[in-house]
């Protein structure tokens, strides 16, 4: 599993969805630091600002529809950055199916999550990300 104080990116245009995510992965032991966003841009704006610190964000939880831009803006962002092109990306949906979750399958989205999610799903989700992001680093190594 990750470890606890992984810097998690957490974007929602909704900030009680940012919170509930937040207080839920507290739940689930993590520490932190927590980052948040309410749109793309501030997403893309945080990741880029992370990614010259010592910890750059190594999880993210992303909407899929926000007012602009929406989940996949973000994902196509880290995917063209050689530090965040193996980055864990956890997308949020209320959708139960959309033509588009294929292209975000090729784009290398991490997981979905199901909104609204149970804590259950949550934790599913990032150890399936945790195996995924392993077996990423031992292709690269």
């Amino acid at each position: 599993m990750f470890p606890l104080n992984t810097k998690i990116l957490c974007v929602d245009d909704y900030p009680i969805i940012r919170r509930k995510m937040i207080e839920n992965l507290q739940s689930l032991g993590f520490k932190g630091p927590f980052l948040e966003a309410s749109s793309a841009e501030e997403a893309i704006s945080s990741l880029d600002k992370e990614q010259k610190t010592e910890s750059p964000v190594g999880i993210v939880f992303s909407d899929w529809n926000m007012p602009g831009e929406g989940g996949l803006k973000i994902l196509d962002h880290m995917r063209q950055r050689t530090h965040y092109d193996s980055t864990p990306f956890i997308l949020i949906t209320s959708l139960s199916y959309d033509p588009k979750m294929m292209k975000a399958l090729r784009m290398g989205i991490t997981s979905f999550l199901p909104k609204p999610w149970a804590i259950e799903d949550l934790k599913e989700r990032l150890e399936d990300a945790w195996l995924k992001h392993m077996a990423s680093k031992k292709k690269t190594a």
